[in-house]
């Protein structure tokens, strides 16, 4: 291989990193605005939420996605083998798999929290925003230790 296609190489393994970063921080955001939205009472916050959601999130993602495909360069032929390339790494398949057990194990202790102080407590909140404050934290668990083991 040549310096030039590592160096593209990394680049798109940089790509692929920050892709990762900004669906944690959409993730992350999403998840503190329903929680922040359900968990009060007050509907002055209803709002904010609502705009939030509708207007900053997409807008979030789609400058992104935009972001993302402008920084990519080269024929589309040579992106995708190397694509196919990276992501076929054993590497980073064994980084996927400790992610996946490490977000499941998160939603599975969460779980197992909620069920303990719901037969010792009685809680406020109702089931829609507990599978949201759950599904929230097993995928930035995911992620975020995805981050972490695929460490290029």
């Amino acid at each position: 291989m040549t310096p030039h296609t590592n160096h593209q190489t990394d680049r798109m393994i940089r790509l692929e990193r920050r892709g990762i970063w900004l669906a944690l921080a959409v993730i992350l955001l999403l998840g503190a605005v329903i929680l922040i939205a359900g968990a009060s009472n007050d509907p002055s916050l209803a709002r904010p939420a609502r705009w939030i959601m509708s207007t900053v999130i997409p807008m979030t993602v789609v400058f992104g996605a935009v972001w993302v495909n402008r920084l990519q360069n080269g024929s589309a032929s040579e992106s995708k083998e190397k694509r196919e390339a990276i992501l076929d790494d054993e590497l980073r398949h064994a980084a996927m798999h400790k992610a996946f057990r490490a977000g499941f194990l998160a939603v599975l202790c969460m779980q197992a929290i909620v069920c303990m102080l719901s037969s010792t407590a009685m809680l406020a909140w109702p089931a829609g925003l507990l599978a949201a404050a759950t599904m929230t934290l097993g995928i930035a668990v995911f992620l975020g230790s995805f981050l972490f083991y695929d460490r290029a």
